[in-house]
């Protein structure tokens, strides 16, 4: 395979993967579970992720690449304060900095 072909096939995989992602079942966070804390239904594998805010407008593009617990353990850090998300999007003090009951929604894929 020459090298533009190997730069085709690579922008079609590309393609492939953010059309995955944009397709991608899309999460409500922060969930409160019947404990009282917060957990994301998402998967505890590591994936690439896009946060919307209420109005569907993208806010961060992430990837979870550290951690045991993937995905849900990187959300987890945007809500307690561990994060640029958590910086930019919520004045620094996660789950408190948005405004009461606003939710954000989460897709990703693996």
């Amino acid at each position: 395979m020459g090298y533009f072909a190997k730069i085709m096939d690579e922008n079609k995989k590309i393609r492939d993967l953010y059309e995955k992602l944009l397709s991608a079942p899309i999460y409500s966070f922060p969930n409160k579970n019947s404990m009282g804390s917060f957990k994301p239904s998402v998967t505890e594998k590591h994936a690439v992720y896009i946060i919307y805010n209420p109005k569907d407008i993208v806010v961060h593009v992430g990837r979870s690449i550290r951690g045991r617990k993937g995905l849900v353990q990187r959300l987890n850090n945007h809500l307690y304060g561990n994060s640029s998300f958590t910086i930019e999007c919520l004045s620094g003090k996660g789950k408190q900095g948005s405004t009461k009951g606003e939710q954000y929604n989460v897709s990703n894929t693996l």
